[in-house]
């Protein structure tokens, strides 16, 4: 099949000198069904170059090259994908680039059709038509045109054999000329997403450079999969910004385009104030936060300097802007209420310009004040939690107040039943444990255990906020594969991360420079633990104590076999002892997505 695939191409653009590019971040598993499916319709000669930004998950390389010979993975410092993007366009061999999502499925006779129109030199891109259901509907989003009033006219034009010109292509599913590219400076990072496509398209035109609408090279596009749907006030917020942004940097400040694209949403504001009596305050709020995402963008674009890349948000804030959120962060410093205030607006808008500053800086502002760190919050599940603001792992429920590692909370919340029992080997700040203690209701009960003091306190100060005493039960021991009064026990060297706290030195020191603090502490095996303190039943466990977790399973093999648990949680690799002891004991494992966490459910 490949064979017939090669000879399909017109000789003028051999397949070698065609790269596939698929940017992604935390969804490892999308990439690997992306490469799949054009399996049966790419010619194995094509370059695969996968731009991974992921946080929690990585892509495996080993897995890309036995999926894809010719293919390699590039490591993105952060999430942008006009930066991962422009990466692979300087990393790249091949002569054009084709540009992919990672939740898109490649359809038959998109080879050769988005590399044909190439033989054509006056064309520097090719936009693929781009499907949201198979067969396609005319809603479909495609590659288009930009009207009179700012927006978007798609391109639902079916006909082949003949080329069709157009303003732009979407970046799901759009092949450029590498050199063109290159001409250009690549996509503009300061979009990071939306319209960036669009902008890349009209600065092409602009150089003289025509982009070729290829319905007939398609891509199922799984959007409703891969992302929610519901349009939120932030992603209108980020609409407006790049629209506005993408007029401004194309047609100037007192363009016909930019002025009627002003003009429409203003109109629609006032509506939605007239209807909030019937309607409430969402669609006002919504319209509001697209008409101050305008603002935003033709601020942004009057300060920023083509000649300078976008600031990246490892780069140090300069100017009154910086200066600005310095002197708000010194008065969060000084003044609750005004953390509070700026906490609880970022729970809501957190795409507020210069929020991501403040989160990124102001816990170590914190730290160095002397002052106390530790805060009560309420999750988005009404528990009360106590929280250590200067502690990244913390912020998440301080600063975003969003769940913790979401597919593990969601399969815990999909599993555990009230009246079971379960075990937190490695509480931290207590976050399944909380959750498992509101869900084994008054009938269950919670077995934790954290060796670090301050968490302890912390764990026990949240149970006891939320009436919990009774049901949840927190020792201060580590469990390992044997029973000892003192053990050296090393508290991370990264004061912003107490996840990292170790009974290995190496693992607590991330920074060399910084010598981890060593404790002394209890361990016990969790099967002489149990003779002390009987229990009855053990349906659902989770390890997670940063490198000892083969010694944790050791000590409470007895245990397992004995009570055998529905499930266990363990954060482990897939070829490790803690997992072929997991295998041994009749689980089964899958990994779970955006962590490290492997979810072992018993076969059979």
């Amino acid at each position: 099949m490949m064979n017939e695939i090669s000879n399909m191409i017109d000789p003028v653009l051999p397949a070698n000198e065609v790269t596939i590019v698929i940017t992604t971040a935390d969804r490892v598993e999308m990439v690997y069904e992306c490469i799949r499916d054009f399996l049966p319709h790419v010619p194995e000669a094509v370059e695969l170059l996968v731009v991974d930004a992921g946080v929690n998950d990585h892509v495996d390389e080993t897995i890309i090259t036995h999926l894809w010979r010719a293919s390699r993975v590039l490591r993105s410092p952060r999430r942008n994908m006009c930066l991962q993007r422009n990466m692979a366009m300087k990393a790249a061999c091949g002569k054009i680039l084709c540009f992919i999502d990672d939740d898109a499925a490649i359809q038959s006779g998109w080879w050769p059709a988005i590399v044909k129109p190439f033989n054509d030199p006056r064309v520097g891109a090719v936009a693929g038509a781009v499907w949201s259901s198979v067969p396609p509907k005319l809603s479909d989003k495609q590659s288009g045109y930009v009207n009179r009033f700012g927006g978007s006219i798609p391109c639902n034009n079916r006909g082949v054999g003949h080329p069709q010109y157009v303003d732009y292509g979407v970046g799901a599913n759009t092949a450029y000329r590498r050199h063109t590219l290159v001409e250009l400076g690549g996509f503009a990072e300061i979009f990071g997403i939306y319209d960036e496509d669009i902008d890349l398209g009209l600065r092409m035109k602009k150089a003289g450079w025509k982009i070729v609408y290829a319905y007939d090279a398609p891509v199922y596009h799984h959007q409703g999969r891969s992302r929610p749907r519901v349009m939120t006030k932030q992603k209108q917020f980020l609409l407006g910004r790049n629209r506005a942004l993408l007029l401004y940097r194309n047609y100037g400040f007192f363009s016909r385009l930019l002025l009627a694209f002003f003009a429409l949403p203003l109109l629609r504001l006032w509506c939605a104030l007239c209807e909030t009596v019937r309607f409430g305050w969402t669609k006002f709020g919504h319209v509001a936060a697209f008409w101050a995402g305008m603002l935003k963008g033709v601020w942004v674009g009057m300060h920023h300097d083509d000649s300078v890349r976008v600031r990246n948000r490892n780069s140090d804030p300069d100017g009154w802007r910086g200066g600005c959120v310095s002197l708000l962060m010194a008065g969060m410093v000084r003044w609750r209420w005004v953390e509070r205030l700026v906490v609880r607006i970022g729970h809501h808008y957190s795409t507020l310009p210069g929020y991501w500053r403040i989160v990124r800086d102001y816990p170590a502002c914190l730290r160095a004040s002397g002052k106390d760190t530790w805060r009560w919050t309420k999750t988005e599940d009404g528990i009360w939690m106590y929280v250590d603001a200067a502690d990244r792992m913390h912020g998440k429920f301080w600063y975003w107040n969003v769940p913790y590692e979401g597919a593990t909370t969601a399969f815990i919340r999909s599993r555990l039943n009230a009246g079971d029992v379960f075990l937190d080997v490695g509480a931290n700040m207590g976050y399944f444990t909380l959750m498992a203690a509101k869900m084994v209701g008054t009938e269950g009960t919670v077995l934790a255990f954290e060796p670090n003091p301050a968490l302890v306190k912390a764990v026990r100060l949240s149970i006891n906020r939320n009436g919990w005493t009774a049901r949840a039960v927190v020792d201060e021991i580590a469990l390992s594969d044997r029973t000892c009064d003192a053990r050296e026990f090393y508290l991370s060297a990264d004061t912003s991360n107490s996840g990292l706290s170790s009974f290995s030195e190496n693992w607590a020191q991330v920074d060399s420079t910084i010598a981890p603090q060593q404790i002394m502490i209890k361990c016990s095996r969790f099967d002489e633990w149990v003779t002390k303190n009987p229990i009855t039943r053990l349906d659902m466990v989770k390890i997670d104590v940063e490198g000892a977790e083969t010694a944790c399973l050791r000590g409470m093999l007895s245990s397992l076999n004995h009570f055998k648990p529905d499930s266990i949680i363990c954060e482990t690799a897939d070829q490790s002892e803690a997992h072929r002891i997991l295998e041994g004991l009749g689980y089964q494992g899958e990994r779970s997505a955006g962590t490290l966490n492997g979810i072992y459910r018993r076969s059979g």
